[in-house]
């Protein structure tokens, strides 16, 4: 062996070390190799929702891409390591030794002792060349980094694990309070304010800005996957999203909600798309979302701009097309369709369009006592999490 065969080892150490120590430790953004692989895992999720005919086929494959994303990091982790120290270990021919007759080890020895010195603390019929101090240092050095990557690796899956039920926990809040923008807007129209929907969006900031920060630390929560769309993050945050485009840009100001809870909602949003951009790369062919359909909003009485006079506001501002784009490609990522932020419905909202008024529905839904243990044990989750 050579020379550049040391070399190559420690840069390969290095580059995975810095990767592990950056995904893991970092809380602004993730190592190459994981946004990578974050990615590859990414495009095979499009690939499938765009070739496989069934989409209830689909939709079942696609729930453990997540996982899938997950596993691959961790493998290429220790993958990448044991390949490093293989090499760092073959810089001497008799670096390693047999422990019986003292022969040179192999390369197929070698890769067996590196496994070893990593996984285990003994070292079993090969042991390193006394001759050579800097090896038997070196098989110390590994036998901690594999210690070190282990606890490292384990509880990055523990922690990223909690990040998804909690993902899970916050996207049910957001479907509590309607689901769909104009059921948001409809649930909480009193018949002269929004002033229910302030205090609802106050209690949101929070854990708005929580979400955008853990899918930055974890990058692999945006391959995660959901059937229950009431669950799902991404649709509800783009719901959300455009609830605020269509109480700043198509309900009067005076009756609007405080503009600094719609801007602490606004920006928190705003982490969160910046979070989904550093992973994935919006595509060219991605076009703005249809424009949110006001008529409902009048049939209960809500005050809005004209049709026209809105497409006209929203077509002259570029930056709000952008903005929507971007949370098309973000729903559309997760596949799902821009359907699913618009059409879906719970069930009280339903009630709701049956008649049933605002102030009778917040009873109603404080009244039953399936809805308020569902509450508390979505708090209890939140407060236990780590996160």
């Amino acid at each position: 062996m050579t020379v550049l065969t040391g070399v190559i080892g420690v840069i390969i150490v290095f580059i995975t070390l810095q990767d592990v120590m950056l995904t893991t430790l970092s809380i602004r953004t993730s190592g190459p190799i994981t946004k990578v692989l974050t990615r590859a895992v990414g495009e095979l999720r499009h690939l499938v929702r765009t070739t496989v005919r069934s989409q209830w086929f689909a939709h079942h494959v696609m729930r453990f891409f997540g996982l899938l994303s997950l596993i691959m990091t961790i493998v290429v982790w220790f993958a990448l390591i044991w390949t490093g120290f293989t090499f760092l270990f073959s810089w001497q021919d008799d670096a390693v030794i047999s422990d019986t007759d003292g022969r040179p080890a192999n390369i197929g020895e070698l890769i067996y002792f590196t496994g070893f010195c990593l996984f285990t603390v003994g070292m079993g019929d090969l042991r390193p060349n006394p001759k050579y101090k800097i090896f038997e240092i070196l098989t110390t050095v590994c036998s901690g980094v594999g210690y070190l990557l282990v606890s490292v690796a384990s509880t990055y899956v523990f922690m990223a694990v909690q990040a998804a039920a909690a993902s899970r926990v916050f996207a049910s809040k957001l479907s509590w309070m309607g689901g769909t923008p104009n059921d948001i807007l409809i649930c909480s129209w009193n018949g002269e304010s929004f002033d229910g929907l302030e205090n609802l969006l106050s209690g949101q900031v929070r854990r708005l800005c929580h979400e955008a920060q853990k899918h930055k630390v974890f990058p692999v929560l945006f391959n995660n996957h959901n059937l229950e769309i009431m669950s799902f993050a991404p649709p509800r945050i783009a719901a959300l999203d455009e609830t605020l485009t269509i109480l700043f840009w198509a309900i009067p100001p005076e009756k609007r909600p405080d503009h600094l809870t719609l801007a602490s909602i606004r920006n928190g949003v705003t982490l969160y798309l910046e979070a989904f951009n550093r992973q994935h790369a919006v595509r060219r062919n991605v076009m703005p979302p249809p424009l949110p359909d006001l008529d409902a909003l009048r049939r209960f009485g809500i005050p809005v701009r004209s049709n026209e006079e809105f497409a006209e506001i929203m077509r002259q501002n570029e930056a709000l097309t952008l903005r929507r784009i971007k949370l098309r490609a973000l729903v559309e990522s997760t596949s799902r369709e821009w359907a699913d932020v618009l059409q879906w419905k719970m069930d009280f909202i339903a009630g709701l369009k049956g008649g049933l008024g605002s102030d009778a529905m917040v009873k109603a839904m404080t009244d039953d006592e399936a809805f308020l243990e569902t509450v508390r044990e979505e708090e209890e989750e939140e407060a236990e999490s780590p996160l």
